[in-house]
């Protein structure tokens, strides 16, 4: 990583830059909050490799794997480097959380897919 990107300190991005944060938002880093809480709990605190693994999966879902880009978005997006570390950690300790209970997420899954056909029940007229 260039170290120019980790000492450039990041602008606040401007307001309208940024999304108006969703109930689905909230429910989100809620998520991050109780999987990193899960994963210390449990000893699963994601290695320095896994960290890696999930920041390139990310720049490459999002096109920015090279420097340049990456510390434009960085700027623009007013998130610091030490910022998006953190968040690549939370999303590396949600997904080995994710892969921990996984049988039981499989096991609820229907129910949670069931309870979600309610508005095409509603929005289709009931029988």
């Amino acid at each position: 990583m260039d170290p120019s990107i980790a000492t450039t300190p990041a602008p606040v991005a401007p307001r309208a830059r940024l999304p108006q944060p969703s109930a689905v938002d909230r429910k989100i880093v809620l998520s991050r909050i109780l999987a990193v809480a899960e994963a210390r709990r449990l000893g699963l605190e994601p290695t320095a490799d896994e960290v890696v693994a999930m920041t390139r999966w990310w720049r490459n879902e999002f096109g920015l794997l090279d420097l340049p880009s990456f510390a434009r978005w960085l700027r623009w997006s007013g998130m610091s480097l030490a910022d998006f570390q953190q968040m690549m950690w939370d999303f590396a300790a949600l997904t080995k959380v994710l892969e921990h209970h996984g049988a039981e997420i499989d096991a609820r899954m229907a129910g949670h897919l069931r309870i979600h056909t309610v508005r095409a029940f509603v929005g289709e007229g009931r029988p």
